[in-house]
C-alpha cells in the first residue's frame, strides 16, 4: 500500500475510535461498499479512464487492508462520515444523522469536484443537426 492509499481496516479503526458504537464490522464493511459502489458509478464511470479501475464490491470477507477507492486525502472524511451517517440512522438519532449527512455531502463534493478537474469527463450527450438526421457527439 502507498501512502496514499486506505483501506477497510484503517476507516473501522478510525470510525471507533471517533464514534463508539454497536455495529458489526460486516455491517460497516457493507456500507463501505454502498458508498464505493457510489463513487465508482456516479464518479468515476463519468470520466475517461474508468475502464482501468476494478471494483468488484467488498462484504463480510474482504480483508482489513482492502484499499478503498478514494485516495486517503479525501477518503477518510469521506468514509468516516458515511459510516457515521448510517449508524446515526440506525440509532434514529436523526439531528446527529442531519449533521453527519451534511459533513459527508461536503467531503463528497470536494471530492468529486477535484475528480473532475484531474479527469476528463466523458461527453455523453448527443445532439441531431436539423435537417441532416445525422448525429453528433456534443462537446
Amino acid at each position: 500500500m502507498d501512502g496514499n492509499t486506505i483501506t477497510v481496516g484503517e476507516v473501522l479503526s478510525l470510525v471507533d475510535s471517533i464514534k463508539p458504537n454497536t455495529r458489526t464490522a460486516e455491517e460497516k464493511t457493507l456500507w463501505l461498499n454502498n458508498i464505493d459502489r457510489m463513487v465508482f458509478e456516479e464518479i468515476i464511470k463519468a470520466h475517461e479512464g474508468f475502464e482501468n479501475i476494478e471494483f468488484n464490491g467488498y462484504d463480510e470477507s474482504t480483508p482489513q487492508d482492502q484499499a478503498l477507492l478514494i485516495p486517503k486525502h479525501y477518503g477518510a472524511d469521506i468514509y468516516r462520515f458515511y459510516i457515521e451517517t448510517q449508524i446515526d440512522l440506525a440509532n434514529a438519532e436523526y439531528s446527529k444523522y442531519n449533521t453527519s449527512m451534511q459533513l459527508f455531502q461536503m467531503a463528497y463534493n470536494n471530492y468529486a469536484q477535484a475528480y473532475t478537474r484531474e479527469h476528463m469527463p466523458l461527453t455523453t450527450a448527443e445532439f441531431r443537426y436539423p435537417f441532416s438526421g445525422g448525429r453528433v457527439n456534443a462537446f
